[in-house]
C-alpha cells in the first residue's frame, strides 16, 4: 500500500467493473454467485443528487460485482487471490476511491475512478426496484 492515500492510479471503472458486472442488492443476505464478490458504495449528498433514481438518505449501498479478468488481475497487483475480496467505493468530492481488500483484510489494493464513470455505473447497472424509482425532486418538475 502507498505512503499515501492520495499517491494512487486513475484507473477507468469500466474496465475493473463493467456495468453488466453490478447488481444493487438490498443486503449482503440476498444470494450471490460464485464469480461475484460485494461491493459496498458510500456516496455524499452532492453526489447523489446528480442520479436520476431514489437513494437511502444515508447514501450506502449494497452490491455484488462479477469479477472480470481485469479485476482478478488488479487484486493479483496487490498480493492476493481474489476469491472472496470485498469492494468499497467511497465518494472523495472530485472522485472515487475504489480500494478492493483480501477476503482476510490484510491486504488491499485502491485507485481512484472518475466521478462520470462512478454515475454511469449507478445510472446504467442492475438496481432493487427501491432505486429504480425516480428521485423525490424529479417527480415534481414532471
Amino acid at each position: 500500500m502507498s505512503a499515501s492515500r492520495y499517491d494512487k492510479p486513475q484507473l477507468a471503472l469500466g474496465r475493473l467493473i463493467p456495468y453488466d458486472h453490478f447488481r444493487t442488492v438490498e443486503s449482503f443476505e440476498m444470494g450471490k454467485c460464485g464469480s461475484e464478490v460485494r461491493a459496498m458504495l458510500g456516496l455524499k449528498a452532492p453526489f447523489m443528487k446528480t442520479l436520476s433514481f431514489a437513494l437511502p438518505w444515508d447514501g450506502i449501498i449494497y452490491a455484488y460485482v462479477r469479477r472480470t479478468a481485469e479485476f482478478d488481475e488488479f487484486c493479483r497487483r496487490g498480493g492476493f487471490d481474489p476469491d472472496g475480496a470485498a469492494v468499497y467505493l467511497n465518494d472523495w468530492d472530485d472522485r472515487f476511491n475504489l480500494l478492493v481488500e483480501s477476503r482476510d483484510g490484510k491486504r488491499d489494493v485502491s485507485c481512484f475512478i472518475d466521478t462520470g464513470e462512478m454515475r454511469s455505473l449507478l445510472e446504467r447497472c442492475c438496481r432493487i426496484p427501491e432505486q429504480r424509482r425516480p428521485r423525490e425532486e424529479n417527480k415534481k418538475k414532471s
